[in-house]
């Protein structure tokens, strides 16, 4: 590993070394802002919308990333796990089977990964994506994406209680214009997108088509025998296609109505991953408290990053190499969005604004957890005289959401600002989850029923609907002093939800209802001694909405202070700095956070629950119960930079260390049958220990290098070096996944209206455990490991 990450490294500074030889060849570069790329206007200004209103990147008093549409395409970038790569202090998991993707920022991860609502809201063009199932888009038809940091709750909602991530798609024009994106790769990827739009009336109406179908098979290989007949030759594939159609209508002057179809659909296979069964004789686990069978029940130290790492010695008669995994059906989804955005300025200083959503998402995941270890055949065995089986996951979604947004806007040009709204909103969430029990080893998992309403014959554990009504009044103002040099600004979003949950394992009983009434403030203080340095100030508050745990979970009745959770809170204080030095030539923001949460909606085993002795014997998963209580900090510095060396060549990085802690009240729900009072607490206290899936380091360091080859040619090249640091899997602090290291690069070149790359990721094919997760109550880690080297060829046009 050491030797690894010295040629890696030398690599990369060879590359940088040699740009900074070319540094003297004549041609011109633009100034880039320290948060975003060379997608900004002539100033060298990024314009960002993170605020409801157009703003400099450099203005605002916040800690935002925006990373545009050409740095996506030449990075190589297709999903939020590739935005994570290149944003400090944001981390993105979908897991196994791509199901349950879950942002974190800062820091404050979710126990609940299930729950209808994330700590991280997920936005198109400010329209909410509410499950986990919906958020990560195809990075299609988009100008930019802003990741906004800290509680946006005054602006957003309470569903950004640690902060947003917002599409911003690109708009009709009253020019004609047409762009397109082909790419093909390794692993069988082709990626191939296309957009037309322009006047329909000239002056009045104009409207913009987007297309895009991407296919990968994958780049780990599945040694499962048969797998390729079966369609699962490969790990991590995906289909996805994309499409959207907008108008813009603009009457009169001052006025603009712009309305937006947009959808994704989604077929994905199970990600490359092994697992770690504590019921197996085969597999050996090395701490905690030791089993019926003689094993222990936990992972202490770093997870291997391949399956070769756990095996106990015994069986290996039945081991292929490499990874295996039983073919199985993977993950389907599917959201469409209709939006209607209306803006009129119906004066010099005053600007209404209305925007309707509706959003229809469904998802369905059929997985199992049945990868290198007994599930081959009838001669792989687990306790003395059980018969190998296993069980398959089904887990599924239906969601439709509707919002009204109305906000009226003041500004003259004055010290004085100010805007006021009303937002409505009504959710519909149906969700299911259980397990098919005493599968056969030895072929596929297969099935044909991608109902998300239809539990599929499986034991359920959770089947609910839930109905969301939110109502809530905004308002925000601003006072400029000092010549404009000092702002003041205070935000404030008072909200009502009303929430119904219906348990379908008990119909007959009366659904359960909660009201919640909170106010979310937000108040900022900004600095600005000149136009190229700024300082910044802010407190705010974040609030999520309880939930239900139904009447039952599975089997087990909850009492009735069980059935419910309640609301948990943060507040957040940042301090900051944004500038640019030596004549624009080095840009830098930098913050500082603490983060106070409380409250926190954790897992906790229900009073009449008792953990299976086996997996196989009545179990296969944690009932799903959550608690509000706990609390947490997390605290951290995050800094991004560039600098332009000369004319061709910038240097740029970015930096992240965030401390998220568990503090009073925190427990490993199960930790009285795992743990051994050595390597963690049997009565569960876990205060103190980090929290789970939450990277303390991340990092990034590279180098754009851009020079004229002739008047009509210009030449690039570019490479990143990204860290991301060591994880614990959970609170317990035994089991942990490493720091890695992954080097992307780039080379091609382009023209007016074309350019042509290369590009790779990954490029020295590092084997690295991306995250895991573990069910505790049958003693099982489940590993996730990234992909491997990935590579491929991009042309793009722009007319």
């Amino acid at each position: 590993m050491a030797r690894h990450h010295i040629v890696r490294t030398s690599a990369l500074l060879s590359s940088i070394c040699t740009a900074a030889l070319l540094a003297s060849a004549p041609g011109t570069a633009s100034a880039q802002s320290a948060e975003s790329a060379r997608s900004a206007p002539a100033s060298g200004d990024i314009i960002v919308t993170a605020r409801r209103t157009e703003e400099r990147l450099q203005d605002v008093p916040l800690s935002i990333a925006a990373i545009s549409s050409e740095d996506m395409a030449e990075k190589g970038v297709t999903d939020l796990q590739d935005i994570a790569n290149y944003t400090p202090g944001l981390r993105f998991t979908d897991f196994l089977s791509k199901f349950n993707g879950n942002a974190v920022i800062r820091g404050l991860s979710q126990t609940n990964v299930q729950n209808a609502v994330g700590n991280t809201g997920v936005f198109i063009d400010g329209i909410y994506l509410q499950r986990g199932y919906m958020v990560d888009s195809q990075l299609g038809d988009v100008q930019r994406i802003e990741v906004v940091k800290g509680p946006q709750s005054a602006l957003y909602g309470q569903n950004t209680f640690s902060g947003a991530i917002n599409y911003v798609l690109n708009e009709p024009t009253d020019e004609l214009h047409a762009s397109g994106r082909a790419s093909v790769g390794n692993g069988g990827y082709t990626d191939v997108r296309a957009a037309v739009g322009g006047p329909i009336v000239p002056g009045i109406l104009s409207g913009r088509i987007y297309y895009a179908t991407a296919d990968f098979d994958g780049v780990w290989k599945n040694n499962f025998p048969g797998a390729g007949s079966s369609g699962m030759a490969d790990f991590g594939g995906y289909q996805r296609r994309n499409f959207s159609a907008s108008l813009k209508l603009t009457p009169t002057d001052g006025m603009a109505i712009t309305g937006t179809y947009y959808r994704l659909t989604r077929n994905e296979k199970i990600r490359a991953f092994y697992t770690i069964d504590g019921n197996l004789r085969e597999d050996q686990l090395n701490c905690g408290a030791v089993g019926s069978n003689g094993s222990p029940y936990l992972w202490c130290g770093n997870l291997p990053s391949s399956p070769a790492g756990k095996r106990s010695g015994e069986n290996t008669d039945h081991y292929p190499d490499g990874l295996f995994a039983a073919p199985q059906p993977g993950m389907r989804a599917k959201t469409e969005m209709y939006h209607v955005a209306a803006e009129y300025a119906f004066s010099p200083d005053w600007t209404f604004n209305y925007d309707f959503g509706r959003v229809r998402g469904e998802g369905i995941e059929q997985s199992s957890f049945a990868s290198n270890s007994y599930y081959l055949d009838e001669s792989s065995f687990r306790l003395p005289g059980q018969s190998p089986t296993f069980s398959m996951q089904r887990e599924a979604g239906l969601m439709k959401y509707t919002s009204h947004d109305a906000r009226l806007a003041f500004d003259n040009g004055g010290p004085f600002t100010f805007d006021f709204g009303y937002f409505r909103s009504k959710t519909s969430d149906a969700f299911l989850f259980g397990l098919r029990l005493g599968m056969q080893p030895g072929g596929p998992v297969l099935s044909d029923n991608w109902d998300p309403l239809d539990d599929g014959g499986v034991i359920l554990f959770n089947n609910r609907r839930t109905n969301y009504k939110i109502d809530s009044g905004y308002g925000r103002v601003g006072l400029k002093l000092l010549d404009d040099q000092l702002t003041l600004g205070a935000e404030a979003r008072y909200t009502h939800t009303a929430l119904t949950t219906i348990d379908m394992q008990t119909p007959d009983l009366p659904a359960l209802e909660a009201d919640y009434n909170n106010l979310t403030p937000r108040f900022s203080v900004r600095y600005e001694p000149s136009v190229d340095l700024m300082f910044y100030a802010s407190a705010a508050k974040g609030v999520k909405a309880g939930g239900f745990n139904g009447y039952v979970t599975g089997s087990v009745e909850l009492l009735p202070e069980e059935r419910a959770y309640g609301e948990e809170v943060n507040w957040t204080y940042e301090v900051g700095t944004k500038g640019s030095l030596l004549n624009n030539r080095f840009n830098y923001s930098l913050a500082a956070f603490y983060i106070d949460w409380q409250k926190r909606q954790i897992s906790a085993p229900p009073a009449n629950y008792v953990p299976p002795v086996d997996s196989t014997q009545g179990g296969g998963a944690v009932p799903g119960a959550y608690i509000s209580g706990g609390s947490a900090e997390s605290y951290g510095v995050e800094l991004t930079a560039n600098y332009r060396v000369a004319t061709p060549l910038t240097l740029n990085g970015s930096f992240a260390w965030q401390h998220a802690t568990a503090k009073d009240g925190a427990v490993a729900p199960t930790a009285s049958s795992t743990c051994d009072d050595i390597v963690c607490r049997t009565d569960g206290n876990v205060a103190g220990n980090y929290l789970g899936n939450v990277p303390q380091f991340q990092g990034t360091f590279g180098f754009d290098y851009r020079t004229p080859v002739n008047d009509d040619l210009d030449f690039f090249m570019g490479a990143d070096e990204i860290y991301r640091g060591k994880m614990y899997v959970d609170e317990t602090n035994t089991a942990s996944t490493a720091a890695y290291f992954l080097t992307n690069a780039r080379v091609g070149v382009s023209a007016d209206r074309w350019k042509g790359f290369f590009w790779v990721k990954n490029l020295l094919d590092e084997k690295y455990a991306e995250a895991s997760f573990v069910v505790p109550s049958i003693f099982q880690y489940n590993v996730n490991l990234g992909d491997r080297r990935t590579f491929g060829v991009t042309l793009t046009f722009d007319y």
